[in-house]
């Protein structure tokens, strides 16, 4: 297959048969009018276990399967149940973990291949990973008792944190490679939140007198500050495949907090949120879109930001009116741009986790609402093998027939033209 680009023109011959001949200079893409506006989401409410008295996601895929735990207070130990939610079969319940206290887990994220990782909350256990029915429970890191998991790529590597039962020795950061002992990435002391697939990790530093500064590590350059936005301390959340990572920085009395972004090509740059000064970035996706939370009297504003110099309050994808339900606090966004979220649902009424759902727009293979240059690009690679993103070759398959090839260059180009 051959490309060829001209003038700022690129289109597609096809056979009659659906494949591709070559790309020819035919349609002037860059001049194409973009499929502007906020794009409708769809809406999934998990509901609960039978028998639990809390359900609380933590993290979920990009197949749309949600890692978390609920509370089962009266019923024996253990009261504390990692479980495992998808669209095709619900609620699965995890079995105890081997050698818990009274068996208590949560489970805290889970990959694209379904392996499942947690730990025992609440100052009890170490991390654990679940696997084709099989836990591997990790040692202790520098001598510590007790290990929090920070999260888990698509490799099953694990990261976290280990803390002293007394609270007296400073936490440690730790990566635990295929399953490997644990080995130590703060040894000054820190916290890990997050790992991506090329094994890099993110947290913030944390000492026994309350400093705290944000931080990105890789096995070449070791744990690097990321900086403060020139505030007392800095958090780090999450990060994605592109060691783009997010979280918040806070002033020294608490008083005033903001969202940020570290790329390397920009360093930590604060986040336009809704109310920038108390805001703070939650998750980030392999598209660079950012999810967030910002405190104000009442219930706090959620927001999703993809770029650009504001960010759009998650209330208004929504018809939280018709859904009955307030929303409460994001926790996640996969790469299909689902977000994951903590409502009031008036109907129980309690709390509850709901899946937010782009309605996809035509040709929109970066799921941020619009059809221009960016998805041209990404069409363009997935049709030439160069980009194997399970969300970007589902949403190149533009006439649905399970497979991306010349039969979905048509309808691309009425997207791009806004037909």
């Amino acid at each position: 297959m051959h490309q060829l680009a001209r003038n700022g023109m690129l289109g597609l011959a096809v056979r009659p048969n659906g494949g591709i001949v070559i790309l020819i200079a035919t349609i002037a893409f860059a001049g194409a009018p973009a499929l502007a506006g906020t794009p409708s989401y769809t809406v999934v409410n998990m509901g609960i276990p039978d028998g639990a008295d809390s359900v609380i996601g933590v993290r979920m895929n990009n197949h749309g399967e949600v890692a978390g735990w609920s509370q089962y207070f009266g019923q024996g130990e253990p009261s504390l149940k990692g479980w495992v939610w998808s669209p095709e079969t619900g609620f699965t319940i995890l079995p105890p973990p081997p050698g818990f206290l009274d068996g208590r887990s949560r489970a805290m994220d889970i990959n694209d291949a379904g392996v499942v990782a947690g730990d025992g909350g609440f100052d009890i256990g170490l991390a654990w990973r679940y696997q084709n029915g099989v836990y591997s429970v990790t040692g202790e890191a520098e001598g510590m008792p007790i290990a929090y998991l920070g999260g888990i790529n698509d490799a099953g590597d694990l990261a976290g944190t280990a803390k002293d039962a007394q609270l007296i020795t400073p936490d440690y950061a730790w990566l635990s490679i295929n399953g490997g002992a644990l080995q130590t990435v703060t040894p000054t002391g820190g916290r890990a939140t997050d790992l991506n697939n090329n094994r890099q990790v993110c947290g913030y530093f944390a000492s026994i007198s309350g400093t705290y500064s944000a931080y990105r590590w890789d096995a070449e350059n070791g744990a690097e500050p990321l900086g403060t936005l020139g505030l007392a301390f800095s958090f780090a959340t999450r990060l994605n495949n592109s060691g783009d990572v997010v979280g918040y920085a806070r002033s020294a009395n608490g008083n005033t907090t903001r969202a940020w972004i570290y790329t390397d090509e920009g360093g930590m740059q604060e986040l336009p949120s809704p109310l920038p000064n108390s805001s703070a970035a939650i998750a980030i996706n392999n598209l660079g879109h950012v999810v967030g939370i910002s405190a104000r009297s009442g219930p706090d504003l959620n927001w999703l930001w993809t770029g650009g110099n504001s960010a759009t309050d998650i209330a208004t994808l929504v018809d939280t009116v018709a859904e009955n339900f307030n929303i409460i606090a994001v926790t996640d966004i996969n790469d299909a741009g689902q977000i994951l979220v903590q409502v009031f649902d008036n109907n129980v009424p309690d709390f509850r986790m709901v899946i937010l759902t782009p309605d996809q727009t035509a040709g929109d293979i970066d799921g941020d609402g619009t059809v221009d240059t960016t998805d041209r690009n990404l069409f363009i690679a997935v049709l030439l093998g160069n980009d194997t993103n399970m969300v970007h070759v589902g949403r190149c398959d533009l006439n649905g027939d399970g497979d991306v090839n010349g039969a979905d260059v048509a309808p691309f180009i009425a997207a791009q033209l806004g037909h």
